[in-house]
């Protein structure tokens, strides 16, 4: 029974890192109204941030895109180790796994968090020093 719940949950999960995976890459695009279509491409392009030259930026956004995925990746795996350790029913070494996942959840955002600042810090350093505007 409880390996038909942790198979289904762990499909539920699946499905959810998926599409917030999916979603975090779609940027809003408001529609508008102009009379040249080039132009009209031009604008939806700059306005949601697609169209850009600057190197630094292509891979600022680059990078923060992979870094929310991770993020998102590494708190589903704390919230299912949390549902494993309440499915556990006392047993020593589900519970033993469930912390060890949750230890090195814990530690992969920490380190993720600390790569994000450091990343932040070098892209601005290199947008100020090219004169470029941001990310």
């Amino acid at each position: 029974m409880t390996n038909s719940i942790l198979k289904a949950a762990r499909r539920k999960t699946a499905v959810a890192v998926g599409s917030l995976a999916t979603l975090s890459f779609v940027s809003p695009v408001m529609a508008s109204t102009y009379a040249d279509p080039r132009t009209q491409l031009e604008k939806v392009g700059t306005s949601s941030g697609l169209v850009t030259t600057e190197l630094p930026v292509v891979i600022g956004k680059f990078i923060n895109q992979i870094i929310t995925l991770l993020g998102i990746v590494l708190v589903v795996l704390i919230i299912w180790a949390g549902f494993k350790w309440m499915l556990a029913r006392g047993n020593e070494e589900d519970v033993n796994e469930a912390k060890d996942i949750i230890k090195n959840a814990v530690i992969g955002l920490v380190l993720l968090l600390t790569a994000y600042a450091i990343t932040n810090f070098v892209i601005n350093a290199i947008l100020t020093g090219t004169g470029t505007t941001g990310a």
